[in-house]
């Protein structure tokens, strides 16, 4: 097994100047140039290589711990504000009257926002064509209509065959 050149010290040092080269545009073979002058050691294309592919991870890391935790405040916040619409709503309605719809649609409004920032308005996103689907993969619209006549009716005979239903 090969011995480490660099020690975890020197190693988190490169890790630093290699990214401040890295985002400057340098290539792997000109942060290597630039490294090898300032250490007195030098580093291969290679491990320049090896050591931007665990930069990008640590990067792509912390942008999901950033995202996450841009989420959790902004849950935070809807929450708070969702709690501040509903005392309002209780102190608008008195004992026993009708509270004030403002505040309701403010309780609306922030169970929206959060189900948008958990993702689970998604499914109302998702625009599909099946025709259009289809004629893009060469199937006109009379042959798909043949195909789906043809699927229903093996998944009658299919359900039929299992059930022991036989046609009358």
């Amino acid at each position: 097994m090969a011995k480490n050149k660099r020690t975890s010290a020197q190693r988190a040092l490169d890790l630093a100047l290699i990214e401040k080269l890295a985002l400057r545009g340098f290539t792997e073979l000109e942060i290597a140039a630039a490294l090898s002058k300032q250490r007195d050691y030098s580093l291969s294309r290679q491990q320049i290589g090896y050591d931007l592919i665990k930069l990008t991870r640590q990067w792509q890391w912390e942008a999901l711990v950033d995202l996450d935790d841009a989420k959790a405040r902004a849950l935070a916040e809807l929450r708070h504000l969702q709690k501040t619409f509903w005392n309002a709503w209780f102190l608008s309605a008195g004992e026993g009257g009708v509270g004030n719809p403002r505040f309701l649609r403010g309780v609306l409004s922030c169970l929206d926002k959060k189900c948008e920032i958990l993702g689970l308005n998604a499914a109302k996103q998702l625009d599909l064509d099946w025709k259009s689907e289809l004629r893009l993969a060469g199937i006109d619209s009379k042959s798909a209509d043949e195909l789906y006549e043809e699927l229903v009716q093996l998944t009658m005979d299919h359900f039929k065959k299992s059930s022991g239903v036989l046609d009358e």
